[in-house]
């Protein structure tokens, strides 16, 4: 510590640390040495309860630890407008967004829960090509 900062004794030196994942193993990870995941934005409940949780259950009984000890924060998209044009608008872009991490090769086991897997490379070849004007379609 410098001389300069002293932050002083930390009142709950219980800190939870969470980590994002997305893959099996990332979640089992999670499940072992964290209090939470961070749930990607970029799944279904389908991945959810079949490849998510399973894996985040696996790590927990490998540290002997309880599911009730353990918190997913996850979030959304959302489509949010008043006029008809502004929610078109809306719809576009989160189209876009998901299109853009359906593109991610990591992320293919989300699509392949699906039998989506071959979305994923047309995609990723449209990204490189720099052909976003394709995704949403």
């Amino acid at each position: 510590m410098t001389p300069f900062f002293n932050p002083g004794p930390i009142e709950h030196p219980r800190v939870p640390v969470y980590i994002a994942g997305v893959n099996q193993h990332m979640c089992r990870v999670a499940g072992e040495v964290c209090e939470g995941l961070h749930v990607h934005p970029f799944n279904s409940p389908k991945y959810l309860r079949e490849c998510v949780q399973p894996a985040v259950n696996e790590g927990l009984k490998t540290a002997g630890k309880r599911r009730e000890d353990f918190t997913y924060a996850t979030s959304s998209f959302v489509i949010i407008g008043e006029a008809e044009a502004e929610l078109a608008a809306q719809r576009l872009a989160v189209k876009q967004q998901i299109a853009f991490y359906a593109s991610t090769r990591t992320y293919e086991p989300v699509l392949a829960a699906h039998g989506w897997q071959d979305v994923g490379p047309h995609l990723h070849r449209k990204s490189i090509e720099g052909d976003w004007k394709a995704w949403p379609s």
